[in-house]
Parts: C-alpha cells; sequence; structure tokens
C-alpha cells in the first residue's frame, strides 16, 4: 500500500474501505481524459473506465469519478486496464453547478484538503469572485489559502493589501510574483504531507506557474503573458493530480469562465463570518439585514467594522442561493452533494467509533 500512501490513503481511508467488505483492489483517480480515468493502485498506474453497473445505478453526474476520488477497480487480467466498480465515499469534493443545466452539479475535484484560491492583484482583481470560490470550499468542506500571484503589477500594495487582510482575516493569505519569484516560497511552506491541493481561479491568474514552480519541473503547461493587458493565456484542459518531492498532492484545474454557486445558504457564515456574529446581535431572529431597525449587521456597515462591498455581495449570493434552491424544490431535483454530506458525517461517526 504504499504507494496508494504516497498519495493520501490512510487508517482513515483503510477503515472507510474494510467497512464496505468488497475485496476489490482501492486506488485513486489522478487524472481524467474524457472518459478514461487515469487511476493509481497497488498493480501500478492503469487506464480505467467506469463499470456499466456504475453508470447504470448513479443517480447523476456527480456520482460518477473525479479526479481525487478513492475508487474500487475491477482489474482486467494481463493488462494495464481497468473497470471502476464504485466510488467510496468522499469527505469532501469542489463542485460547482454546469452552466447548461443549474439544476445539476459538476464536481471539479474530490477528496481535497485545502482549496488554493489564486487571483491577479492587476486590474482584474475582484474580491467578490473570491468570495464566491471560498463559498465552494465551505460547502464542500475544504479548507481555503488565498493566493495573490502579479505582486509586481499592484499599483497601491499598502492600500490593496490592507483591503484584502480586512475581508479575509480568518484566512491564510500569501501574496507572490511567479514573474519574480517573490512569496514562492512562503507558498511551498503551506504544503503538508498526504494532503491534498486543488488550485482553483480564473484563466491567466498563473496556477500552472505556481504549481510547475512547486513541483520543481514544468509539468503543466502555461502561455505568455499578453503586454496589452498583463493576463495570461490558459493551458490546463484537463484535471490531474501531481505529487511534490515534499510528499504534498497537488491538483491544477481549467480556468472557469462561469463560476455558477452550489450549496445551502447556511454555507454564507463561514465565508462571511463577521456579518454571521453580528447577526447573534439583531433584535429579530429572522432579521433579513436589509430594512429592519436594530439590525446588528447594517450597524456594522455603517461603523466600518464590515466592509460595504462584502455586504452588497452577501446580499447578492444569499439571493442567488435562495433562488435556486426554490427552483430546485419546484424541479424536485436531486441534489447529489446533500447525499455526499450525509456519507461524510457518517465517515467521520465511523472513526469516532473507531477511538
Amino acid at each position: 500500500m504504499e504507494i496508494l500512501n504516497r498519495y493520501g490513503w490512510n487508517a482513515d481511508w483503510q477503515e472507510v474501505y474494510r467497512s464496505i467488505g468488497i475485496e476489490l483492489p482501492a486506488g485513486r483517480i489522478t487524472g481524467q481524459y474524457r472518459r478514461f480515468l487515469k487511476c493509481l493502485t497497488t498493480h501500478g498506474e492503469i487506464m480505467a473506465e467506469v463499470s456499466g453497473r456504475l453508470s447504470y445505478t448513479s443517480e447523476s453526474a456527480a456520482d460518477l469519478p473525479v479526479t481525487g476520488d478513492w475508487v474500487l477497480v475491477l482489474m482486467e487480467e494481463g493488462t494495464e486496464t481497468g473497470l471502476i466498480y464504485d466510488v467510496l465515499p468522499r469527505k469532501s469534493w469542489v463542485a460547482r453547478r454546469r452552466s447548461e443545466n443549474p439544476h445539476e452539479e459538476q464536481l471539479i475535484g474530490a477528496n481535497v484538503d485545502f482549496l488554493c484560491i489564486v487571483s491577479a492583484l492587476d486590474e482584474t482583481l475582484n474580491l467578490n469572485r473570491v468570495e464566491r470560490y471560498m463559498l465552494l470550499a465551505a460547502e464542500g468542506q475544504v479548507a481555503p489559502v488565498l493566493l495573490f500571484n502579479k505582486m509586481d503589477l499592484c499599483k497601491n500594495p499598502i492600500e490593496v493589501k490592507g483591503g484584502i487582510e480586512n475581508r479575509f482575516s480568518d484566512t491564510p493569505v500569501r501574496y507572490l510574483s511567479c514573474s519574480n519569484g517573490t512569496g514562492l516560497e512562503e507558498v511551498k511552506d503551506l504544503l503538508q504531507p498526504q494532503s491534498t491541493y486543488a488550485f482553483v481561479g480564473p484563466s491567466g491568474v498563473g496556477k500552472s506557474t505556481i504549481i510547475n514552480y512547486l513541483l520543481g519541473e514544468e509539468k503543466q503547461k502555461t502561455g505568455a503573458v499578453r503586454d496589452i493587458d498583463h493576463r495570461g493565456r490558459h493551458i490546463t484542459s484537463s484535471r490531474e493530480l501531481f505529487l511534490t518531492s515534499s510528499g504534498a498532492i497537488l491538483l491544477d484545474t481549467p480556468g472557469l469562465r462561469e463560476l455558477a454557486l452550489t450549496g445551502e445558504e447556511s454555507a454564507l457564515d463561514e465565508v462571511h463570518a463577521a456579518i454571521a456574529a453580528a447577526a447573534q446581535n439583531c433584535r429579530f431572529s429572522d432579521c433579513t439585514h436589509t430594512v429592519e431597525q436594530g439590525c446588528a449587521v447594517i450597524e456594522g456597515v455603517e461603523e466600518g467594522a464590515i466592509p460595504a462591498e462584502q455586504y452588497e455581495n452577501y446580499l447578492k449570493m444569499r439571493k442567488e442561493l435562495q433562488y435556486l434552491e426554490r427552483k430546485e424544490e419546484q424541479a424536485g431535483s436531486f441534489n447529489a452533494k446533500k447525499r455526499w454530506k450525509s456519507i461524510s458525517k457518517q465517515i467521520k461517526q465511523l472513526k469516532e467509533r473507531k477511538r
């Protein structure tokens, strides 16, 4: 099992595997290439497809294996290929809504420990968008880390840093510049062995360049930066796991043109901790934080304790989530993530009984 241990297999996953009671080799999905999946097993690395059984029993696309999943594999004797028989219960995930089908979730990665949200400190900087990525992390039970690249292009670094740290005071933040190497060693120091780090962000912010530095070699292709607007051309088109020399596991993802939210309104409290804390002192328990007299959130905004832009983005995201929830109820659609949340709770209970 040594090779699986290097990719995150541990005593907790062994217990989950044992509880399932199916004697098939376990493996981790390390790459996705359309219908083919690269899978690391105790027999080595193989290419696999989803079995007909798993395709038939899956209630949605979110039930099918993605990069980062631990799976059970049917090995084809005498070959380096196999079939994915089943997916082990996920402990965490990163998902968004599909733009073509708002009732269906698209998984970006599974069993992720940290979501590294990469932004550029140039004219494209958008802290509201950062909060949308943080909501994905909260929904998927993943710890966020904020990486702000292109420090060399930041015109007012003191002011910009102040605004970032005021808004994200409870989240690890690192500032860097891939062009001159500033701050990259500090990012490397964040990495922990056997932990999985998914890198997300808009196209051209430097995700692949950061990953190449952390790996010590160019595993991911990168595009040149245009002089006209200082934006890179994003190259990554697949999702693949990479192992660093220190034992950390990295997942690069394609740039997301759209970031449709997925999840429940309650996750907003994790992203907007200051607003959630202030809401405890509101006069009414069902306060909407918009027009009520005695609203502690509105008072916090007026006094400057809560940034006005953050407050406006909170209301916008809450409205979006409420709308999606109503549409789901009307359509009677199946929310895969709610089921995965229930399963992840069962995993935690299993661990507690073991202790």
